[in-house]
């Protein structure tokens, strides 16, 4: 199997890019003051850590039921959740007060949305067995640190476009994870 750090920083950080497009936006609608940028940077990494967890739980649970089929289910997993992370970055017609984070409300909302990708990498990782402490974690900092940079980034550039690209990295990041997920069932990657 591939190894069990690599998939786990490769999901993460594409999941983190995709935080880092939406924390780029909740600060070109409204400034943020620090205690802001902490409060929603530290929502995002507990929400995505929190659904991660569950997603996992769920589908370490049904492992036993499918053992044959995990690996590609999470192939699969891992290859809709790439696809739909560059889809959602076609759509530009996002409502600024969407992201207006100052209103709590709407903070958790966005944070539970967006952990939605870290629940559905939560079914992948488990379905392929990849332990879920550590995998927990760099999702949870990795998210903290996107998101905390992306909000400065939109003070300080205030550009929508760079969150399209941005987000269409994370996605082609999460589809690598399952090509390689492929290349390892394959048995291409083994040496």
């Amino acid at each position: 199997m591939t190894s069990q750090l690599l998939l786990p920083i490769l999901i993460a950080s594409g999941i983190s890019l995709y935080i880092f497009s939406v924390a780029l936006k909740t600060s070109m609608v409204r400034c943020q003051s620090y205690t802001g940028m902490l409060k929603t940077s530290l929502s995002f990494a507990l929400t995505q850590g929190l659904l991660f967890s569950l997603g996992w739980y769920i589908s370490i649970s049904l492992v036993g039921w499918i053992p044959s089929f995990a690996q590609p289910l999470g192939m699969i997993v891992f290859f809709l959740l790439g696809t739909k992370i560059i889809l959602l970055a076609a759509d530009k017609k996002s409502d600024p007060a969407l992201f207006d984070v100052s209103r709590l409300n709407i903070l958790l909302l966005l944070s539970i949305a967006t952990a939605t990708n870290g629940f559905i990498a939560g079914l992948g990782t488990g379905l392929i067995q990849i332990a879920l402490v550590p995998a927990a974690y760099i999702l949870s900092g990795l998210t903290f640190l996107f998101s905390l940079s992306g909000i400065v980034t939109g003070k300080t550039s205030g550009k929508f476009t760079l969150a399209f690209y941005i987000q269409i990295g994370g996605g082609m990041i999460i589809l690598l994870a399952g090509i390689l997920l492929l290349l390892d069932a394959l048995n291409i990657l083994k040496p």
